[in-house]
């Protein structure tokens, strides 16, 4: 189901394009370890500068410490970082959408960045949500008609 906001399409656009490249770009991270690894193991006293030409070399990257990046850091610590990355760029594109939202006014979009009144001492997204829940449109109850799931929905992210 498309989303009705333009600005919502084009977040969810983008998103969706963030996490294609992000999630290959994982496996290919697990690919080229499991490589390095190998020719490592093959080759012990191989050199920074053989590892880059073998498997850096052509990609346009200037430096790639190899033996660092694949066998001295395990894999776990290199999830997390690229989790982080992900975080961060998810946080900035929802950033961007908060900020191009159709809707509300810029107070009210700055407050639907964090969770409530109750959490930092100002509105937050619980009270904006409340705010437009308590006005209900009847524009958009007869295009749609009641939604007892979305209401339940709403009714849920308030309370939290």
């Amino acid at each position: 189901m498309q989303p009705f906001l333009e600005s919502s399409r084009a977040f969810t656009q983008e998103l969706t394009s963030f996490y294609d490249f992000i999630n290959p770009t994982a496996a290919a991270m697990w690919n080229l370890r499991w490589q390095v690894k190998g020719y490592v193991e093959e080759q012990p006293a191989v050199t920074i500068e053989e590892l880059h030409g073998r498997f850096v070399a052509g990609s346009g990257i200037g430096s790639a410490n190899l033996r660092r990046h694949c066998i001295e850091r395990p894999w776990e610590q290199q999830v997390n970082e690229s989790s982080v990355l992900g975080l961060t760029g998810a946080i900035g594109l929802f950033e961007g959408w908060l900020q191009a939202l159709e809707l509300g006014t810029d107070t009210e979009r700055d407050n639907l960045q964090f969770p409530s009144q109750a959490i930092r001492g100002k509105f937050g997204a619980a009270d904006v949500i409340n705010r437009y829940r308590s006005r209900l449109s009847p524009a958009l109850e007869a295009a749609f008609g009641p939604n007892p799931q979305i209401q339940r929905s709403i009714l849920w992210v308030s309370n939290r």
